[in-house]
């Protein structure tokens, strides 16, 4: 959701770009929004164990899993970092 209050606070000052030729950077993030995140909260969630060490593990895979998706797209040129991001930080994020 802080994504959605995001894009128009950020929108001259992006930190991510989507390339894409059909939609442009906004309706593309949005997509994104609406589809994407709810998704993996609904896989995140469910499966969030009680013990601190499994806790840990859950959180590392998923964070793994998440930067080798923005890897993948980075090398597949699906988006571009601007104004200093750049992969660790989403990492860190």
């Amino acid at each position: 959701m802080s994504n959605v209050v995001c894009i128009p606070l950020m929108y001259n000052h992006t930190l991510l770009q989507y390339e894409t030729k059909i939609l442009n950077h906004t309706f593309c993030a949005l997509f994104i929004c609406i589809t994407v995140y709810p998704s993996i909260v609904m896989l995140f969630i469910p499966k969030f164990p009680k013990k601190i060490t499994k806790i840990i593990t859950h959180i590392s895979f998923y964070v793994a899993i998440f930067t080798i998706a923005e890897l993948i797209g980075m090398t597949l040129r699906y988006f571009t970092h601007f104004n200093g991001w750049n992969i660790c930080f989403s990492t860190i994020i």
